[in-house]
């Protein structure tokens, strides 16, 4: 039958193919959800021809886009830290995007705040296991609650809990994290000598050999942030370690698409993260562009080391295999006239269906 239909086809004039289709058609079952769904796909086709990209953004877009990168790039380039010491990681982190400080911390002291952080843990999980079975397993939600002051977030889907501003609770957090004077210099100069500051969280991951939309290779944001992770307990390359693309913080024609997709937040209208790679294109890249991205780096440490990351590179987590992970977590971006920790009001509104 398709082998008549192709002959059919290449020897009756396009005209008279149309009209013979339109005839099949006619005795074709068809609802009118199909019907409306058929004409509602034609008109926004036309509006496509008739809008081109402004059918997606306002061309104003770009252009802010284009303000934006320019001034993170000529205003936030590292300065020299406090202590001439610490030049070594902020080098590494412009360099490469990542760095690991050994033993920031004293072992006595990360113990004890692991400790006190593990004894809730327990009650936590059982929360989470409830919540995973009324939910499913895969129903994508992220459940904010309460719990001793604190607030709670389980990630269902990978079943990682989180403990916003922890450091309210644990007086050490604060004492020995955000006041740390090698963390806070290296931060602080990387991102210019000025930075926001951050809320601090407590990230616990338990449960093996699940699969998460984290382990697929995506940056954070289109624009230069420090992510620092402080590590409470060991971990190994079966433990679940963050892993990071070195120099793909770069701000380069690779990713400069992908970039400008995710500032406009056109994605959130598509229920799409433009920020994800493939393998297959991270690959593609390095190839094209080995001054931009090289090799992938498994971040393991012990209890007590910092990785600090420019997570505008494209960075992803990993299956945990044995173990758990508990780790601190806190994020900072250059402080300056123009906000870029969030994309402006006034751009989303140039955005069709972003807000």
């Amino acid at each position: 039958m398709m082998q008549i239909d192709k002959i059919i086809f290449l020897l009756m004039p396009p005209v008279f193919w149309r009209i013979l289709q339109k005839l099949k058609s006619r005795y074709k079952k068809v609802n009118s959800f199909e019907i409306s769904t058929k004409i509602e796909i034609l008109e926004e086709i036309e509006d496509l021809r008739k809008n081109k990209l402004n059918y997606f953004m306002d061309d104003n877009v770009v252009e802010e886009f284009c303000n934006y990168m320019t001034w993170d790039i000529e205003n936030n380039a590292p300065v020299k830290p406090k202590d001439v010491n610490n030049m070594q990681y902020i080098d590494q982190l412009h360099s490469d995007g990542v760095c690991k400080i050994s033993g920031v911390i004293d072992s006595v002291i990360i113990k004890k705040i692991h400790d006190n952080i593990h004894t809730i843990l327990p009650r936590l999980e059982d929360r989470m296991e409830e919540l995973r079975q009324i939910n499913g397993n895969q129903s994508g939600k992220n459940i904010q609650e309460s719990f001793k002051g604190l607030q709670v977030n389980y990630e269902l889907d990978n079943a990682v809990i989180r403990l916003w501003d922890i450091d309210q609770k644990e007086i050490l957090v604060k004492e020995y994290l955000l006041h740390n004077d090698i963390i806070m210099d290296v931060c602080r100069s990387y991102l210019g000598g000025k930075m926001n500051e951050s809320r601090v969280y407590a990230e616990y991951k338990y449960k093996k050999n699940i699969i998460d939309g984290n382990i697929r290779a995506h940056i954070d944001s289109p624009f230069k942030m420090i992510k620092v992770f402080l590590l409470l307990n060991d971990i190994s390359s079966e433990s679940g370690p963050f892993v990071f693309f070195k120099k793909s913080h770069h701000f380069n024609k690779w990713r400069i698409l992908k970039d400008l997709l995710e500032f406009s937040h056109v994605n959130k209208k598509y229920f799409s993260a433009y920020g994800n790679y493939g393998d297959n294109e991270l690959s593609k890249i390095s190839r094209n562009f080995p001054e931009f991205i090289s090799e992938r780096k498994v971040l393991t440490g012990k209890a007590g080391d910092v990785i600090i990351a420019d997570n505008r590179g494209v960075h992803q987590g990993t299956i945990l295999k044995e173990g758990y992970r508990l780790q601190l977590g806190l994020g900072f971006s250059p402080l300056g006239e123009n906000s870029i920790e969030s994309i402006p009001s006034h751009i989303l509104k140039k955005v069709s269906g972003a807000i």
